[in-house]
C-alpha cells in the first residue's frame, strides 16, 4: 500500500514499485475513503448474492470511477463463490480485477494514509510505503490543482496531519512493514528507491542501484483523465524538487515552515527555530487562526469516522 500527502510523489513510486518483477499497482481506488463508510452503514458482512451484487455495481459505476473502467464482472470474478467474508476481501477483487495477473499486489491512493492502522491489523502480510515531500513543495503543488482550495495555511495544516500518521504507522509497524520514502531522495536515485521497494517486498533479484529498471511497467498505472499525473511516468526530473521557490511567495513560504515546523525535522527537513515559528504564528490574522482551527478539527472527524477494525 502505497500513501502520503497528495502531491507527494505517490505516483512516481507507484511507477517504481510496478516495475519489480511480478508487481502490479493499478490505479487509485479510492475505496475506502469515498465508498467504505457508506458501504458499512448500509451493509454488515459477509456480504453475498444481490446484496453484494449491488455494492460492486454501485461502486464501479460511480461517477468518481469512471476513469477505471472497471466492470462488475470482472470484480466478481475475483471473489470466490461470489463472497466477500470481510471488506478487505472487496477491495483485494476490485485491485486484481484492477491489475491482472500478478505475483504480487499493490495499491496506490494517497488517502488511505488515513486508513493505514485498521488495514494492516485486517491484513498482517500488509506492506506500508509511506511518501513524504518538502512541505513548500507539496503546497505549491497543490495550489497548482484547479480543484483544491487556494489557502497554503489549509494546504500546510493537511500536510503536518498527514505526516503525524506517517510516523505513527513508521513507529508502529516497524521496518519489516513500513518504510518511508523521501520524495527528495527518490528523484535523486530512483534505482535506489526500487531497491528499497524490493527488500521491503522481500523480493529478489531487486533492480541494482545505479541501473535502469529491465522493462516498463505491466498494466495502467493511472485511470483515464488524470492528466495531473503523467509526469510521474517520464523521465525522473530532479529539477522540481526545488520549484516552490518560484511559485510560493516568501510569506506564504514562511508561513508553511512555521506550521509544519516539528515534522519536518522528524522527516530531514530544515525549518525555523522554535522562537521564529511561534513569532511567525503569532503574527497570523485572528481570521487566519481561525480557519487553521476549523480545517484542523476537520480533520480529527475525518479521522474519528474510521473504524478501528475493518469487519
Amino acid at each position: 500500500m502505497i500513501v502520503g500527502t497528495p502531491r507527494s510523489g505517490t505516483t512516481l513510486v507507484q511507477r517504481l514499485a510496478a516495475e519489480l518483477p511480478g508487481v502490479r499497482v493499478p490505479p487509485e481506488t479510492h475505496f475506502f475513503p469515498r465508498f467504505v463508510p457508506g458501504l458499512l452503514r448500509r451493509r454488515r458482512f459477509p456480504l453475498d448474492g444481490e446484496a453484494l451484487r449491488a455494492e460492486v455495481e454501485a461502486y464501479c459505476g460511480h461517477e468518481a470511477n469512471a476513469g477505471l473502467r472497471l466492470s462488475a464482472d470482472a470484480v466478481f470474478a475475483e471473489l470466490p463463490q461470489g463472497r466477500a467474508r470481510h471488506v478487505v476481501d472487496l477491495f483485494g477483487a476490485i485491485v486484481r480485477a484492477l491489475a491482472g495477473p500478478a505475483e504480487l499486489y499493490g495499491e496506490k491512493t494517497p488517502d488511505h494514509l488515513l486508513w493505514w492502522g485498521p488495514l494492516a491489523a485486517a491484513l498482517p502480510s500488509l506492506r506500508v510505503v509511506t511518501v513524504v515531500r518538502d512541505p513548500r513543495a507539496v503546497v505549491a503543488s497543490l495550489l497548482r490543482m484547479p480543484w483544491t482550495a487556494k489557502s497554503h495555511l489549509r494546504h500546510a495544516e493537511r500536510w503536518r496531519f498527514d505526516q503525524r500518521m506517517v510516523a505513527q504507522a513508521r513507529t508502529t509497524l516497524g521496518p519489516g512493514r513500513c518504510v518511508v520514502l523521501r520524495y527528495e531522495d527518490v528523484v535523486e536515485d530512483p534505482a535506489g528507491a526500487r531497491v528499497v521497494l524490493a527488500g521491503l517486498l522481500r523480493l529478489d533479484g531487486g533492480t541494482p542501484a545505479g541501473e535502469p529498471a529491465a522493462a516498463p511497467p505491466e498494466g495502467r498505472l493511472i485511470a483515464e483523465g488524470e492528466w495531473w499525473k503523467e509526469a510521474a511516468l517520464g523521465p525522473v526530473d530532479a529539477a522540481r524538487v526545488e520549484a516552490w521557490r518560484e511559485e510560493l511567495t516568501a510569506a506564504q513560504a514562511a508561513d508553511v515552515v512555521a506550521i509544519c515546523r516539528r515534522e519536518m525535522g522528524w522527516f530531514g527537513y530544515d525549518g525555523p527555530t522554535a522562537t521564529a515559528a511561534w513569532a511567525r504564528l503569532a503574527r497570523m490574522s485572528p481570521r487566519d487562526r481561525w480557519r487553521r482551527a476549523r480545517f484542523r478539527r476537520r480533520l480529527a472527524r475525518r479521522a474519528a469516522e474510521v473504524p478501528p477494525v475493518l469487519p
